[in-house]
Protein backbone atom coordinates (compact mmCIF):
# COMPACT_ATOMS: atom_id res chain seq x y z
CA UNK A 1 0.00 0.00 0.00
CA UNK A 2 1.22 3.51 -1.17
CA UNK A 3 -0.63 5.43 1.75
CA UNK A 4 1.38 6.46 5.02
CA UNK A 5 0.23 5.75 8.05
CA UNK A 6 -0.34 8.91 10.38
CA UNK A 7 0.91 7.74 12.72
CA UNK A 8 4.00 7.25 11.04
CA UNK A 9 3.98 10.77 9.35
CA UNK A 10 2.99 12.34 12.65
CA UNK A 11 6.71 10.56 14.04
CA UNK A 12 8.65 11.85 11.00
CA UNK A 13 7.36 15.25 11.11
CA UNK A 14 7.72 15.76 15.12
CA UNK A 15 11.44 14.26 14.97
CA UNK A 16 11.90 16.93 12.08
CA UNK A 17 10.69 19.70 14.20
CA UNK A 18 13.11 19.11 16.96
CA UNK A 19 16.64 18.59 17.56
CA UNK A 20 18.30 16.83 20.43
CA UNK A 21 20.90 18.30 22.37
CA UNK A 22 22.15 16.23 25.31
CA UNK A 23 19.04 16.22 27.57
CA UNK A 24 17.28 19.27 26.21
CA UNK A 25 14.97 19.28 23.11
CA UNK A 26 14.58 22.35 20.86
CA UNK A 27 11.74 23.35 18.85
CA UNK A 28 12.20 24.44 15.56
CA UNK A 29 9.34 25.99 13.19
CA UNK A 30 6.63 28.46 14.49
CA UNK A 31 3.83 27.65 15.86
CA UNK A 32 0.34 29.44 16.42
CA UNK A 33 -0.39 30.33 19.91
CA UNK A 34 -3.11 31.49 22.14
CA UNK A 35 -0.95 34.19 24.26
CA UNK A 36 -3.78 34.39 27.14
CA UNK A 37 -4.04 30.78 27.54
CA UNK A 38 -0.07 30.55 27.03
CA UNK A 39 0.92 33.28 29.56
CA UNK A 40 -1.92 31.86 32.20
CA UNK A 41 0.20 28.70 32.44
CA UNK A 42 3.48 30.45 32.56
CA UNK A 43 2.45 32.67 35.36
CA UNK A 44 0.50 29.89 37.44
CA UNK A 45 4.05 27.57 36.78
CA UNK A 46 6.02 30.46 38.08
CA UNK A 47 5.01 29.84 42.01
CA UNK A 48 7.89 27.99 43.11
CA UNK A 49 7.67 24.43 43.96
CA UNK A 50 8.34 22.21 46.24
CA UNK A 51 10.48 21.57 48.17
CA UNK A 52 13.54 23.47 46.78
CA UNK A 53 11.25 26.40 45.40
CA UNK A 54 12.35 26.11 41.79
CA UNK A 55 10.15 27.47 38.71
CA UNK A 56 10.04 27.24 35.20
CA UNK A 57 12.90 28.71 34.71
CA UNK A 58 14.90 25.58 36.12
CA UNK A 59 12.68 23.54 33.79
CA UNK A 60 13.64 21.79 30.45
CA UNK A 61 12.20 20.67 27.28
CA UNK A 62 11.43 17.13 26.88
CA UNK A 63 8.81 16.63 24.37
CA UNK A 64 6.31 18.24 21.91
CA UNK A 65 3.13 16.38 21.09
CA UNK A 66 0.92 18.09 18.08
CA UNK A 67 -2.81 17.96 18.45
CA UNK A 68 -3.32 19.58 14.85
CA UNK A 69 -2.45 22.95 15.25
CA UNK A 70 -2.70 22.51 19.09
CA UNK A 71 1.20 22.10 20.89
CA UNK A 72 1.78 20.53 24.24
CA UNK A 73 5.12 20.71 25.64
CA UNK A 74 6.14 18.32 28.21
CA UNK A 75 8.65 20.21 30.77
CA UNK A 76 11.11 18.37 33.53
CA UNK A 77 12.37 20.39 36.65
CA UNK A 78 16.14 20.25 36.63
CA UNK A 79 15.77 20.27 40.61
CA UNK A 80 12.94 18.43 41.78
CA UNK A 81 12.08 16.44 38.70
CA UNK A 82 8.82 17.82 38.35
CA UNK A 83 7.05 17.29 35.01
CA UNK A 84 4.77 19.75 33.76
CA UNK A 85 3.31 20.50 30.15
CA UNK A 86 1.91 23.51 28.82
CA UNK A 87 -0.26 24.39 25.69
CA UNK A 88 -0.48 26.83 23.06
CA UNK A 89 -4.28 26.83 22.70
CA UNK A 90 -7.10 25.33 25.39
CA UNK A 91 -7.51 21.53 24.69
CA UNK A 92 -10.91 19.96 25.01
CA UNK A 93 -12.74 23.18 24.26
CA UNK A 94 -14.78 24.42 27.02
CA UNK A 95 -14.42 28.74 26.45
CA UNK A 96 -15.95 30.91 24.27
CA UNK A 97 -12.97 30.67 21.55
CA UNK A 98 -13.52 28.59 18.80
CA UNK A 99 -10.85 25.18 18.58
CA UNK A 100 -7.64 26.31 16.37
CA UNK A 101 -7.94 23.60 13.94
CA UNK A 102 -11.45 24.03 14.00
CA UNK A 103 -11.05 27.87 12.66
CA UNK A 104 -8.38 27.10 10.16
CA UNK A 105 -10.49 24.72 8.49
CA UNK A 106 -13.56 27.46 8.55
CA UNK A 107 -11.25 29.52 7.49
CA UNK A 108 -10.04 27.45 4.35
CA UNK A 109 -13.78 26.60 3.87
CA UNK A 110 -14.80 30.07 3.71
CA UNK A 111 -12.42 31.41 1.54
CA UNK A 112 -12.18 28.37 -1.32
CA UNK A 113 -9.00 26.97 -0.49
CA UNK A 114 -8.84 23.01 0.95
CA UNK A 115 -6.49 21.10 2.97
CA UNK A 116 -3.52 21.36 0.13
CA UNK A 117 -3.62 24.88 0.05
CA UNK A 118 -3.87 25.26 3.76
CA UNK A 119 -0.85 22.89 4.14
CA UNK A 120 1.76 24.82 1.73
CA UNK A 121 0.68 28.55 2.97
CA UNK A 122 1.69 26.55 6.73
CA UNK A 123 4.53 25.70 4.74
CA UNK A 124 6.05 28.47 3.64
CA UNK A 125 4.93 30.21 7.18
CA UNK A 126 7.18 27.30 8.69
CA UNK A 127 4.42 26.22 11.15
CA UNK A 128 3.58 21.80 11.10
CA UNK A 129 0.14 21.70 9.78
CA UNK A 130 -2.82 18.82 10.76
CA UNK A 131 -2.68 16.09 9.15
CA UNK A 132 -5.54 15.38 6.91
CA UNK A 133 -7.39 13.08 8.85
CA UNK A 134 -7.65 15.34 11.98
CA UNK A 135 -8.68 18.24 8.80
CA UNK A 136 -11.36 16.40 7.79
CA UNK A 137 -12.87 15.72 11.23
CA UNK A 138 -13.00 19.27 11.36
CA UNK A 139 -14.01 19.59 7.84
CA UNK A 140 -17.03 17.31 8.28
Amino acid sequence: SNEIDESELFATVLNESMTSTSDNLEVCGRRIVNVEHLFKQIFNSSVGHEPFNCNITNMYLTKERRVGLICIFYLKCKVCGLKQTLETDVLGRSTKDMDINLATTLAAVSTGIGYSQCEEMMAVLNVPFMAHKTYQRCHD
